[in-house]
């Protein structure tokens, strides 16, 4: 599995070999030095330079090729660097607006930022690694992670600072996880999390499970301390939301449903691609819905069902040589 992370519209800029690259503008080709070139594992996180001049990136974004340019010495205007490598269970990633990015793997929490980690079940009480989440308040620059604990009771930490997560909502200060019967937080059967939503006004929507309620998705209001049921959104995976849309995709199929938060009234939609068979890929954020293919690289839908080309594939080098030819590819935006 390789996991791409790229930073779009208006964050900070986003550090790459030792250099800080500003947004909105196209990275200077650089080739790969022999220190870099050693082989890296199969299993790594990956970060792709930022992109937004859609004009620049139509004019320049394929690889510089002549033909008399052998393979060692193509010359992309996207390169990715391996951050993190010998992933042997990667769960969940997102990015902060610095572009650090915070992922899980074998139960530590780690930030490309930070030299310290979190070990979920030693330092946090957490009970095993399937059913922790990660969440990014774009608005608020605030990481959560939200998760059961060994006592069966929900809680949710803000990461931000790793150096001192904080419980910003328990059964203590939430007496609404109770009363609610939300129960806990949904146990993941697949190695890989969907993104968790969150909303303009700061609250999470998170899936849970429990012996009163059937599975579904609640609105968690950290602020306010409440816990509200999304009775029309019944599986997180399948559900990406840009603003007050909400947008339904199938595995593999060439439409969408679209309908407005709060409403059961929906709308069919033709894709002009069609959607990936793994949706936990796919990452909304800003006006899109990331994704990879492989047959064109980075690309985001928008709420009408058009695509476009964000990344193109064949603009796309890797430093250290892993294949992204994979339709495992997770998007973090």
């Amino acid at each position: 599995m390789l996991l791409l992370a790229f930073g779009v519209g208006a964050g900070a800029p986003l550090l790459r070999g030792g250099e800080e690259v500003p947004n909105n503008v196209l990275i200077p080709t650089v080739l790969p030095s022999e220190e870099d070139e050693e082989l890296q594992p199969e299993d790594a996180l990956a970060v792709v330079p930022p992109v937004i001049e859609k004009e620049a990136v139509a004019s320049q974004a394929a690889a510089v090729v002549s033909e008399d340019t052998t393979p060692e010495e193509i010359i992309y205007a996207y390169q990715i660097d391996t951050v993190a490598s010998n992933l042997y269970d990667f769960h969940a990633m997102v990015m902060d607006n610095q572009n650090n990015i915070y992922y899980i793997n074998n139960g530590i929490v780690s930030c490309t930022g930070m030299d310290s980690t979190l070990n979920m079940t030693e330092d946090l009480g957490f009970d095993g690694m399937m059913s922790v989440y990660l969440a990014h308040d774009q608005k608020r620059d605030i990481v959560y992670l939200a998760g059961n604990t060994d006592k069966q009771e929900s809680v949710i930490y803000n990461i931000t600072n790793l150096n001192a997560p904080e419980i910003v909502l328990n059964q203590e200060n939430c007496p609404a996880l109770i009363e609610s019967s939300c129960g806990n937080f949904t146990v993941s059967m697949t190695s890989y999390l969907p993104q968790v939503t969150v909303l303009e006004n700061g609250a999470l929507l998170l899936p849970f499970s429990g012996k009163n309620t059937s599975n579904g998705i609640f609105m968690v209001n950290i602020d306010g301390k409440t816990i509200t049921p999304i009775n029309y959104l019944t599986a997180a995976i399948y559900y990406k939301i840009i603003g007050e849309e909400v947008l339904a995709f199938t595995s593999d199929s060439d439409s969408m449903d679209r309908f407005k938060m709060g409403t059961r009234s929906r709308e069919y939609v033709q894709l002009e691609k069609e959607a990936p068979s793994h949706l936990a890929s796919l990452y909304s954020k800003y006006d899109m819905v990331y994704g990879y293919w492989d047959d064109a690289g980075v690309c985001g839908y928008k709420i009408d069902g058009s695509i476009s080309t964000i990344i193109p594939k064949e603009s796309i080098g890797v430093k250290d040589y892993q294949s992204i030819d994979t339709s495992q590819v997770q998007i973090c935006v």
